[in-house]
């Protein structure tokens, strides 16, 4: 029966703009129905390096098996999820680390998007979303208290640039955050809100062989700082 599930969800939505250049904004705004909500919206032709959603496993389900390499701390779940049924519930002691030496997140990039559905316990002191690289060559996305913030380096903390920064709401809801660096062209979201682009001396990223991953900062950060800086 359909509470099965591996049983293929019965969804019907309407579609309200989504037209480019026609009058509409370029949107496209959906009401959705059926199955179990909160629902996850992916673009057929989108490809991800790696994807994890958290359903009770750290695995990536993008196909490129970027799974769970080493970490810190015990990985547990919620069924508070801002998309799926679960999410990964750091503790302000758990590291999950990705990286695999000289390959995944410590290789050299021009483009680079991080995009996560996050919902801090505070927001007090720094923590540390995503840190790949170290205080050479690296990007990291934090939250400093109330203010999200995300900086790169390619040569040391004289080449640090910082993407302009964006006041993360004190509600205790879940917010959707993204940084992208595209070619040099560096941006950060909140809830599909852009900060300032800023333009950073340099178009690619060389490789950097610091460790990376979510929620902990594994030794030196694009910030400079080798602090933990836990996420909870």
């Amino acid at each position: 029966d359909c509470a099965d599930p591996d049983c293929e969800p019965n969804l019907t939505y309407t579609k309200t703009d989504e037209s480019c250049g026609g009058g509409g904004d370029g949107s496209i705004d959906l009401t959705v129905t059926g199955s179990t909500t909160p629902y996850s919206y992916l673009w057929d032709d989108m490809s991800f390096t790696a994807r994890w959603n958290f359903e009770q496993n750290t695995n990536d389900v993008s196909g490129n098996n970027h799974h769970q390499n080493g970490g810190n701390g015990t990985v547990a779940y919620s069924t508070d999820s801002a998309e799926g049924e679960y999410s990964l519930d750091f503790d302000g002691a758990t590291y999950v680390r990705y990286s695999v030496d000289a390959n995944f997140m410590e290789i050299a990039f021009s483009q680079w998007m991080f995009s996560a559905w996050i919902k801090p316990d505070a927001l007090s002191g720094i923590q540390f979303l995503i840190d790949e690289g170290g205080g050479t060559n690296g990007i990291a996305v934090r939250l400093n208290g109330a203010t999200l913030e995300v900086a790169v380096r390619n040569g040391g903390a004289g080449s640090q640039t910082n993407a302009g920064t964006l006041t993360f709401p004190s509600d205790g809801a879940w917010h959707h955050v993204m940084a992208v660096f595209d070619n040099g062209n560096f941006t950060l979201y909140l809830d599909g809100v852009a900060g300032t682009t800023s333009v950073a001396g340099f178009s690619t990223v060389n490789s950097h062989s610091g460790n990376g991953g979510l929620g902990w900062t594994d030794g030196g950060t694009a910030y400079g700082s080798s602090t933990n800086s836990y996420f909870s």
